[in-house]
């Protein structure tokens, strides 16, 4: 199953290259190297900023661009130098913030100045839920101070909740603001950003920079934040843990995460063995 046309991979990283503990195996990380070595670009595009980007992927030779946040920031790896970012407006944050204060949640703003939080993780029981995931300590002070007070360019905002029908009687409504997209992103949790950042446009933006076409861009996600992606890219796989709205929109399914479908199908679709 080879094809010499493609030219890049963009792969997902929460549900698609990592384990549900967040963790990424070594043998995964082993055959993205051999990809590497074969002379395709591969672009970590997930809803993660780059802080959050595992480390032994971000650092792994070879890596060079990341799509991040949804599409929020398009950055160089493995520094993490910024070279176009698509952030949510302060005022569409507030009423954002203002409309989730009715339900239980926890809720995150990456930013340029770092992440605030909610800072009810454990209350919430989300400890327990996502054993393997975390968030650093919230920059001091409420929401409405942190947007005040020399105003944040917002990356991404999003929120977890145990609650399944708080979740979805959010996800229903969908987002309060025309000029913010609000879209699943995994177990009980919804992404929040600009509606000129989604991972199609990141990824359109780095390939136009790159002078290589999307019809030479494989795709690998498993989630509505990675349907856009999907949809542009010259070969899309979606991972066999994905729901069937995204399973829609691949030419291929993969295995699931936690068995490195993702890494079985670069071999694979490669002739990487």
């Amino acid at each position: 199953m080879l094809h010499p046309e493609i030219r890049l991979a963009a792969l997902d990283m929460d549900g698609t290259l990592l384990h549900d503990d967040s963790s990424i195996s070594d043998h995964t990380l082993a055959v993205i190297a051999r990809l590497i070595a074969k002379g395709i670009l591969v672009v970590p595009a997930s809803g993660r900023n780059f802080e959050s980007l595992p480390e032994r992927l971000r650092t792994l030779p070879g890596i060079r661009y990341g799509v991040c946040a949804n599409g929020a920031n398009i950055v160089e790896l493995p520094g993490g130098k910024h070279l176009h970012d698509f952030p949510i407006n302060p005022e569409d944050a507030r009423a954002i913030a203002a409309y989730l204060t009715q339900y239980p949640l926890f809720l995150y703003v990456f930013s340029n100045r770092g992440t605030w939080h909610s800072g009810n993780w454990t209350e919430l029981g989300l400890n327990r839920i996502y054993p393997g995931f975390s968030f650093p300590p919230t920059l001091p002070g409420s929401l409405e101070t942190f947007l005040s007070c020399d105003p944040p360019v917002i990356d991404k905002m999003g929120i977890f909740t145990p609650y399944e029908t708080v979740f979805r009687e959010i996800e229903q409504n969908g987002s309060p603001v025309p000029s913010v997209t609000m879209l699943r992103a995994g177990q009980m949790t919804l992404e929040m950003n600009s509606i000129h950042a989604t991972k199609e446009h990141g990824l359109r933006v780095l390939c136009r920079q790159l002078g290589i076409p999307l019809s030479q861009v494989l795709a690998i996600g498993d989630n509505q934040n990675d349907v856009t992606m999907l949809q542009a890219a010259g070969v899309s796989v979606a991972m066999g843990n994905s729901g069937e709205d995204v399973r829609a929109e691949a030419d291929y399914i993969a295995g699931t995460n936690e068995e490195d479908g993702a890494a079985a199908f670069l071999e694979e679709f490669f002739d990487l063995s």
